[in-house]
């Protein structure tokens, strides 16, 4: 699976994120919600995913009817290992 970042600009508080979070239908199979950095000052949210592709996150952010800024493929470097992980 790759991994994304996804981009949302919401007005929301954290009670609210966590109310979306329970509230939420479970994900189709091969799509994964791994983490979010969360900048209520700003309203703005980093969320790392992982999927086939950014067309199969797209599809979900729009059958959840969640707005989304950007879909970024990404990879993660390890900076302790000084190395890429896949």
């Amino acid at each position: 699976m790759s991994r994304f970042i996804a981009v949302h600009r919401l007005p929301m508080n954290d009670e609210q994120v966590l109310a979306m979070l329970k509230a939420m239908p479970p994900l189709p199979p091969g799509i994964v919600w791994r983490k979010s950095y969360c900048d209520f000052a700003a309203n703005t949210f980093f969320c790392e995913w992982e999927a086939s592709d950014s067309a199969a996150l797209e599809q979900v952010f729009n059958q959840g009817s969640l707005p989304f800024e950007a879909i970024h493929p990404v990879r993660l470097l390890n900076v302790e290992n000084q190395a890429f992980e896949d």
